[in-house]
């Protein structure tokens, strides 16, 4: 790793060192960063923002042994992940040791998913570990979901240094189709500063691209024999059906854009960052006026100075509206809903006429007024 020195246009290498050296310790340090920030782990998998769900840390809970696995999270599928940390040096039995792990956690059931998460979270002071997940799997409720389904358990392993038995015993495990995953962590110093770098080796970037086609190309074929997720192959009809109304009313911002198996679609404002939003759930549709820019300061700036005239917005629009600011999250928004049955297509033409319409109002309302704060907004928020 390097550093810019733009004075001089030049590369400063920084100092590769171990984190023995400079005193961080694996359940103290290490599991405790990936714990509160999953961000990290994501980002060096691919697997975009907020891809990983902590739910347990230092997790006990198998029967007739008293071993404890590092952290335990759900994916966006609703699959278990099993990660173990091994700081400096992967040593030679950390594949036995997850893999005991992963077999334990395949029988866990959806109650018990959300009881450990339930206990997880009260000790760090308490939320609703049910919705919470609903949240992450962007679902309505958790009645229909499965969680944990068959022996798809993914194995996530982290060290500065992997040992030849454990990558060769990885890369085997992958060609028979077990998602098993080697992340190095490396420790940097700067003079007094430390930095950590996470990069995955196991796949390699190019190898997981070619694995991701791949798969694509397996659900393809699963879904033509008709194997496809129930609910997935829902919302792509609906979005189909909804995109087409889109763009038979003429909305422009709509014509590139394609279905989906997610339960929202985006389209932008004209503002980075600022989309309005189409949310298709089985008890309610919604259109949100989303605020996620980078900046979490802008977003809370930009909500409050619209919400300063909640009442025009709402008269504009014709409906009351959920102003949510969010003080806790990057992202606020003003949500605009009507409940209905959306996964009875009877329903269809109604709630996609009534999404059409509503999202015309919410662009004439907000719209362009952001367009004009944001072009008089400094960075880091405010006018």
């Amino acid at each position: 790793m390097f550093q810019i020195d733009r004075s001089a246009n030049r590369l400063r290498k920084l100092e590769r060192t171990s984190f023995s050296e400079v005193g961080f310790r694996e359940r103290e340090h290490l599991q405790e960063w990936l714990a509160t920030m999953p961000d990290a782990l994501c980002e060096a998998m691919s697997e975009g923002e907020d891809g990983l769900l902590i739910i347990q840390k230092e997790f006990d809970g198998f029967d007739g042994t008293r071993e404890r696995l590092d952290l335990l999270a759900l994916d966006r599928a609703g699959q278990l992940v099993i990660i173990e940390n091994k700081l400096d040096d992967s040593g030679r039995d950390v594949v036995w040791q997850a893999l005991k792990y992963a077999a334990y956690c395949s029988s866990l059931k959806k109650a018990e998913i959300v009881g450990i998460f339930q206990q997880y979270l009260d000790r760090q002071g308490g939320d609703d570990a049910a919705g919470l997940i609903c949240e992450f799997l962007g679902e309505d409720t958790l009645d229909e979901v499965v969680l944990n389904d068959g022996t798809n358990q993914r194995v996530v392993f982290i060290a500065a240094n992997f040992r030849r038995e454990v990558t060769a015993t990885v890369l085997w495990l992958r060609e028979h189709q077990i998602d098993a995953r080697c992340v190095k962590v490396v420790p940097y110093r700067f003079g007094e500063e430390i930095f950590v770098d996470l990069q995955q080796v196991i796949p390699t970037p190019e190898a997981a691209d070619y694995m991701i086609r791949m798969a694509e190309k397996d659900s393809e074929e699963k879904s033509a024999k008709g194997a496809q997720r129930w609910s997935h192959q829902m919302r792509l009809e609906f979005w189909e059906q909804a995109l087409e109304a889109l763009r038979a009313a003429g909305l422009e911002r709509w014509q590139n854009i394609t279905p989906s198996r997610d339960h929202w679609l985006n389209s932008s404002v004209g503002v980075s960052g600022v989309t309005l939003t189409l949310i298709f759930l089985r008890h309610e549709v919604r259109v949100e006026f989303q605020l996620n820019r980078s900046d979490r300061d802008e977003n809370k700036w930009l909500f409050d100075q619209l919400a300063q005239n909640r009442e025009v917005f709402e008269e504009t629009v014709g409906e009351e509206l959920e102003w949510r600011r969010i003080d806790d999250k990057k992202v606020s928004m003003v949500v605009c809903k009507t409940p209905i049955q959306g996964y009875s297509k009877e329903n269809w033409p109604e709630m996609i006429a009534w999404l059409v319409d509503h999202y015309q109002r919410m662009d004439k309302a907000f719209s362009e007024r952001v367009r004009g704060l944001a072009a008089r907004m400094r960075p880091g928020g405010g006018s």
